[in-house]
C-alpha cells in the first residue's frame, strides 16, 4: 500500500512541474517588454494577432520564403487596412529584419496605436503576402 501512495505522489509532483513552469512562461510582461502572441504557419495570410498598441513586432523563421511581408489591421466591416508597406525578408543584410535580444529576423512596427478600436481595445493584425512561394512561419509580438 505504501509503494503505491507513493506511487500516486510521484505521478502527481510529475503533472504538475510541467504545468506551472508552462503557466510561467505565458505570463503578460510589464510595459516595454515584449509579450509573445503566437505564431502561425501560413502561405499568404497568417492568423489574427490582437495587439493592445505600442509597437508591434514580427519575427520570421529561416525557412521562410524570402519576399514582401504586409501588416494588416482586420475590420469586418469595413476594408481591411493596411499599416505598413511591404518589409523586405531575404535572410540577409539587405532586407528589413534585423535580430531582437535572441530572436533572429525581426521587424517592429513602431506607434500602431491609431490601429487599436473595437469594444476589445485591440488591434487586430495579420501578415500577408502577395505571392505563395512557400509556407512562411511567423512569430508575433505585443
Amino acid at each position: 500500500m505504501k509503494k503505491l501512495k507513493m506511487s500516486i505522489l510521484a505521478l502527481v509532483v510529475t503533472l504538475l512541474v510541467p504545468s506551472s513552469t508552462f503557466a510561467s512562461s505565458m505570463e503578460t510582461l510589464g510595459s516595454g517588454e515584449w509579450d509573445y502572441l503566437g505564431y502561425d504557419y501560413f502561405r499568404t495570410q497568417s492568423k489574427i494577432f490582437y495587439s493592445g498598441g505600442g509597437d508591434f513586432m514580427i519575427c520570421l523563421d529561416s525557412s521562410s520564403p524570402k519576399g514582401y511581408y504586409y501588416l494588416f489591421e482586420e475590420d469586418p466591416f469595413n476594408a481591411d487596412d493596411k499599416v505598413k508597406s511591404g518589409v523586405y525578408f531575404d535572410k540577409g543584410s539587405a532586407d528589413d529584419f534585423y535580430n531582437v535580444g535572441n530572436l533572429p529576423h525581426c521587424h517592429i512596427f513602431k506607434d500602431i496605436n491609431a490601429w487599436v478600436d473595437g469594444s476589445n481595445n485591440q488591434a487586430e493584425f495579420y501578415v500577408k503576402r502577395n505571392n505563395d512561394t512557400g509556407e512562411a512561419l511567423v512569430g508575433a509580438y505585443d
